[in-house]
């Protein structure tokens, strides 16, 4: 709504979690929440966005250039949340945040800093919490992400990744995270994929969470990152409090390879990923395509020789077709340059399947066997046996 002088924050009903408005809108009537840009020039309000019960937006104070902002409601709660770009006279539609989305109690949106150009950011409100995902394009040219849809707690969009495939579709996956054990010098001695079942509880392999207490022992610490990209430097790193193996687990035999660590505090503002019915697969089809979330090494086996590895700590994802349904474990075909796709690889044992493009985590993955490429296999979350652990973490469907 717009009052006849200007544009202004106004609201006639926020969201029902919000504080109660003034006396004036007890019986219906709009009242001013701030005004944003003082006297009469408009601010510009746009992409009012209900984040878990905070109003984001996009808003102009007539200092800082169109920015970030968000509300409660009050006065005192409608504040800038981050200047992204300090650069106050770059006021086109390209400088400006856009696309805001809430994804999981996240707040996702394009924005451009005057660095890196357009690229996806996210904010939890805070100054500190608003950072970018990921530089997709590096430079001032920016990747124009579009089209930001929540899809089941998971993030679709477009954008460009400047003429290498052009525009295409991407995905993030903020309950996908990765569990580090160190020694009291900072040596990484375990590294392993794994996802967010509950606010507190990592679904892994059994590697990690079985070494939480020989680290903590030693004065080393386990950690766990959300972040889409793993710094030792920057990332936000989630205490592991304790670490649980399945009590049939076998390492020698390959059975019950499941491992929950458990968060020192509960995960905000992160949906975790929902886990499989009984049987669940029993009903897929063997050509199910599922995807996997990770962040292990990169690897190109498409050339003769042996294949390239490198590794930059990012979360990456991709498809892998069913190859069989065992009674225990999924056999997935991981070879890209026979299929197109791409699958697991060093550093993403633990990592989830996905059922197609759900947040249903149907496997645990092996991020060893087949080195890259080839058949590897995964351990079904769908079965009695998982279930039975796993039940002591999460309710189980």
């Amino acid at each position: 709504m717009r009052t006849v002088r200007k544009a202004a924050l106004i609201l006639v009903c926020l969201v029902a979690s919000l504080p109660a408005a003034p006396s004036a809108s007890a019986a219906g009537s709009p009242y001013l929440v701030r005004d944003i840009n003082p006297g009469s020039t408009t601010s510009h309000l746009g992409s009012l966005t209900n984040v878990g019960g905070t109003l984001f937006l996009r808003a102009n104070d007539g200092v800082s250039g169109p920015e970030l902002w968000k509300s409660d409601g009050t006065e005192t709660g409608t504040a800038l949340v981050k200047d992204i770009n300090p650069r106050s006279a770059m006021s086109g539609p390209w400088f400006r945040p856009r696309l805001l989305t809430s994804v999981g109690g996240t707040l996702f949106l394009r924005a451009n800093d005057g660095i890196s150009g357009p690229e996806l950011w996210k904010s939890d409100g805070t100054e500190a919490g608003t950072v970018q995902v990921k530089d997709i394009v590096p430079g001032l040219g920016g990747s124009y992400p579009g089209t930001l849809i929540n899809v089941g707690g998971t993030l679709f969009f477009r954008a460009t990744d400047d003429g290498i495939t052009g525009r295409e579709l991407w995905k993030s996956d903020p309950n996908v995270g990765v569990m580090v054990l160190e020694d009291p010098d900072g040596e990484v001695f375990a590294f392993c994929s794994g996802v967010l079942i509950s606010s507190t509880a990592f679904l892994t392999v059994p590697e990690c969470p079985g070494g939480v207490e020989y680290a903590q022992s030693i004065g080393g610490r386990a950690v766990v990152s959300f972040d889409p990209v793993l710094d030792p430097e920057t990332s936000t790193l989630r205490t592991v409090e304790a670490g649980y193996l399945h009590p049939e687990v076998n390492f020698t035999n390959g059975f019950n390879l499941y491992g929950v660590a458990i968060l020192a505090r509960p995960v905000r503002g992160i949906t975790p990923a929902r886990l499989p019915t009984l049987d669940q697969l029993e009903s897929v089809k063997k050509s199910q395509s599922l995807t996997v979330v990770g962040y292990g090494v990169e690897a190109d086996c498409s050339g003769s020789g042996p294949c390239d590895y490198w590794f930059d700590g990012a979360r990456r994802w991709a498809t892998a077709q069913i190859a069989a349904i065992d009674p225990g474990t999924i056999e997935l075909q991981i070879n890209s340059t026979a299929t197109g796709q791409g699958g697991v690889c060093s550093g993403d044992a633990g990592a989830p399947y996905f059922l197609g493009n759900s947040n249903v985590a149907v496997a645990v993955g092996d991020g060893e066997t087949g080195q890259c490429h080839g058949i590897s296999w995964a351990w079904r979350n769908d079965i009695a046996i998982a279930r039975s652990f796993l039940d002591d973490f999460v309710t189980i469907p």
